[in-house]
């Protein structure tokens, strides 16, 4: 079965369609999962030094976090 020329190069037009259509989107999807995956090591960063910092403040303190209260007997 011998196929016409306009027949098979409409084929290879859809096949060359499909090809970019699921290079562009593999790209775009790659693009965007760097991007999201990026924003998300920055807000870890940033919470985990805020949260060392907020540790580092307690320890760095001189005081005593005990409370005594006075006895009833004072």
């Amino acid at each position: 079965m011998n196929k016409s020329l306009s027949t098979r190069l409409m084929y290879s037009f859809m096949a060359l369609i499909v090809v970019i259509v699921v290079g562009v989107t593999a790209g775009i999807s790659y693009l965007i999962a760097d991007y999201f995956f990026k924003i998300k090591e920055q807000e870890l960063a940033q919470k985990g030094n805020e949260m060392a910092e907020t540790i580092e403040y307690f320890m760095l303190r001189d005081t005593c976090l005990l409370y005594t209260s006075p006895s009833p007997r004072d």
